[in-house]
């Protein structure tokens, strides 16, 4: 934020559309108010035409402005001066944030992003230097009562893909290169797949069949199963089979998590 210099950092796991939202939705929420204006470097997932005067922005960045209703902007090409104060921030995050977590080893972005927090929340209240007051004290007295309140439903970048079942009661999803698994009875249909970042709904007609956490941006050609979705006798069949990945991770789910 320009006056508070109240900051908010996250990981993520690429600069693609879909994260590149997810971490917008996440500053508003932390925020907990809406600005009038983003501001943003000329990275491709926000700006695919770059321009001094009128750059062109990302259609579903377009989407989520209009949804929120805000304004975009972008810095200006080359060697911008109209964002010196989140240049500070940035060094800022590094100092505060990042290098009291440099020598921690972390297995998860939600394991980093846990750790982050506690430092953002260390760093909002940390008192100024050259003036009296903290961020989290300038925010709520000075822009929170001129931003507006949150829209009831956060922005979702969704997509919708036509895909047929196939004969292992699965549905191929190209983006990822990932299967997922439909009740048997839709061998041979046209399903319809709508994804979302971290959600996967498969529909046959008007009727939604199955549901799963999609997998990671790091997985390639794995299978998501549902048990309840595989006729009996394909399960009595893997019970018989033994020992696959399932198996070994289902008895080092006893031991814990991070047996696991």
């Amino acid at each position: 934020m320009p006056h508070s210099q109240h900051t908010f950092a996250i990981a993520l796991p690429s600069q693609c559309t879909a994260d590149f939202v997810h971490g917008i939705n996440e500053t508003l929420r932390f925020f907990d108010g809406l600005p009038k204006v983003i501001l943003s470097d000329n990275l491709k997932t926000f700006v695919t035409c770059a321009d001094r005067y009128e750059p062109d922005f990302n259609d579903v960045c377009v989407q989520l402005a209009n949804h929120s209703q805000f304004d975009l902007q972008a810095t200006q090409v080359a060697s911008p001066k109209d964002k010196a104060t989140v240049e500070a921030a940035v060094r800022i995050a590094y100092g505060r944030l990042y290098a009291p977590l440099r020598n921690h080893t972390f297995y998860s972005i939600d394991e980093i992003n846990t750790a982050l927090s506690r430092q953002l929340e260390e760093l909002q209240d940390r008192p100024f230097q050259k003036r009296p007051g903290c961020r989290r004290e300038i925010l709520q007295t000075y822009e929170l009562p001129e931003m507006r309140p949150l829209p009831s439903d956060p922005f979702l970048l969704k997509s919708t893909v036509q895909a047929k079942v196939q004969r292992n009661d699965r549905v191929y999803l190209g983006r990822r290169k990932n299967y997922y698994s439909v009740p048997f009875q839709c061998v041979g249909d046209t399903a319809t797949v709508v994804y979302f970042r971290s959600t996967v709904e498969v529909f046959i007609g008007p009727d939604r069949v199955a549901t799963h956490a999609r997998l990671g941006s790091s997985d390639r050609y794995r299978y998501q199963t549902g048990p309840a979705q595989l006729p009996r006798s394909h399960e009595e069949w893997r019970k018989a089979e033994g020992y696959d990945a399932a198996y070994f991770r289902s008895w080092a789910r006893k031991i814990g998590p991070v047996t696991e």
